[in-house]
């Protein structure tokens, strides 16, 4: 009997789209696990920045001089997004731009555009990328 790889290689990845479990604060203080949808970071060299100054179209490589990149898998995560609860659905967050560093060293522009599949499915994340 053999073994079945599902996950690839370390080396040949970035970016996990994922079920995962979080840590939440209760309103008393106690830690609580919450499962959340969202979008992980591969831990071995890959890294990312929020910018939420830069409008998504016109950023270029000049703009993220500045920005402090992390190696925290979960730095984009699942808050892109919140449940609307007058409206009963997710919204994404504006002007959330994420900046992510590949192993390469090449930079990526990323933004989402929506949480749900074209027949109203959640969690299917739309986003946007570009090299800069």
């Amino acid at each position: 009997k053999g073994f079945v790889d599902i996950a690839p290689a370390p080396d040949l990845w970035s970016l996990l789209f994922s079920k995962y479990t979080t840590m939440l604060v209760t309103d008393e203080g106690e830690d609580y696990p919450y499962l959340v949808v969202g979008l992980l970071l591969n831990p071995n060299g890959v890294t990312a920045a929020l910018d939420t100054i830069h409008d998504f179209m016109d950023m270029t490589r000049d703009d993220i001089t500045d920005l402090s990149f992390t190696l925290q898998a979960d730095v984009i995560g699942y808050d892109w997004k919140y449940y609307d609860f007058d409206a009963g659905v997710y919204t994404i967050v504006p002007d959330m731009n994420y900046v992510i560093r590949d192993r390469d060293g090449f930079f990526y522009k990323l933004r989402f555009v929506d949480f749900y599949s074209d027949e109203g499915v959640k969690g299917y994340p739309t986003f946007e990328f570009a090299r800069l």
